[in-house]
């Protein structure tokens, strides 16, 4: 994972759920590093305060983009 890539309130969350006590620590960054995006996106809602949804709301949000490209099927 390109920590550059993610915005400031995506990463300091995920900084944050990893236990750094600032959001601007970059010292457990090198963990982001090795994250896939689902565990960044697990991460991010579960200090959100959104624990055990991460798999269905991912798999909701891709399902919408495929229905929202032209002439695909979206079943």
């Amino acid at each position: 994972m390109d920590c550059s890539l993610l915005n400031g309130k995506v990463l300091g969350a995920v900084r944050m759920n990893l236990g750094c006590e600032e959001p601007d620590d970059e010292s457990l960054d090198y963990r982001i590093v090795e994250m896939g995006p689902m565990e960044v996106f697990q991460r991010y809602l579960e200090w959100e305060g959104i624990i055990g949804y991460a798999n269905d709301i991912w798999s909701s949000v891709e399902n919408i983009k495929k229905a929202a490209e032209p002439g695909e099927d979206t079943a």
